[in-house]
């Protein structure tokens, strides 16, 4: 009985083990193992760094749709701003009442004599980018402009088929090589870049001593009383020609919008 008795006892406790051991295989089936920790040990270890470089951030931001060198992107977004509230209580109510007071013929022959006077810059700039057939169709708009046109006041030679070019030093630059430089917005003026910026210089220079010169041959003495009106008539017809306001496109992009349109099309007045 003792030697039975210790048989079964010990055939019991082999069997709960087995028991025991079955139970426990599928939790341990169950069990996932990370993979890295099956993986023998190397001694070499690849760099990896999650910070692009000034290389890639320069790639990304050319390839991009709206990509454009801004690197004062804070101080343009100011201005941005400025020239908006300006625009809206200023520059807008100013150009309501000058449509309200002149009807639009009157407009029209303001418009036209402006474009007449910037006949000059355009053609000068027209020799320095070695552009001859603008240059003598320039010379030609603004001689039949002047006389017939009565002073510019009509567009008589578009209607002979000589069309109107538009020249400013920004593009003469351009022309000559210059890089455009980063993107700027400029008070009151708007969208510009750097090479832009530059190029107002010489065109302002031109420009003024062309007015000096009409001023001295008109005889007209009060010559700081003609500049004040020849500056604000100039801005007024530029601000009433333009349909563009400001926060009117419906897209919380507008500002990267005009930056990307205006950088383009300087592009394309270049290679014109």
């Amino acid at each position: 009985m003792k030697s039975g008795n210790a048989i079964s006892t010990h055939s019991l406790a082999r069997l709960v083990c087995v028991l025991a051991f079955v139970m426990l295989l599928p939790a341990c089936a169950s069990r996932k193992i990370a993979p890295e920790l099956t993986l023998e040990d190397r001694q070499f270890r690849a760099p990896v760094s999650h910070a692009p470089s000034k290389k890639d951030i320069k790639k990304a931001v050319e390839d991009s749709y709206f990509g454009v060198d801004d690197p004062a992107n804070n101080f343009n977004r100011t201005m941005y701003s400025f020239n908006a509230h300006f625009d809206k209580y200023v520059f807008i109510p100013v150009v309501m009442t000058y449509e309200a007071v002149l009807i639009p013929p009157v407009r029209k022959g303001i418009s036209n004599g402006i474009d007449n006077l910037n006949e000059v810059p355009t053609f000068v700039n027209c020799v320095l980018q070695g552009k001859g057939k603008k240059a003598v169709v320039t010379v030609g708009r603004f001689l039949i402009n002047s006389t017939i046109g009565i002073l510019g006041l009509m567009d008589v030679a578009t209607e002979l088929g000589l069309p109107r070019h538009e020249e400013d030093f920004g593009q003469t630059l351009g022309v000559w090589g210059v890089d455009e430089g980063p993107y700027l917005v400029l008070p009151i003026l708007g969208p510009s870049s750097g090479r832009d910026a530059i190029g107002l210089v010489p065109d302002y220079f031109i420009t003024m001593y062309q007015m000096e010169a009409i001023y001295s041959a008109a005889d007209v003495n009060d010559k700081p009383t003609a500049r004040n009106v020849n500056t604000a008539t100039r801005g007024v017809n530029t601000r009433a020609n333009i349909p563009f306001r400001y926060y009117s496109t419906d897209t919380p992009f507008e500002y990267e919008f005009v930056r990307f349109l205006y950088t383009k099309k300087r592009e394309l007045d270049v290679q014109k």
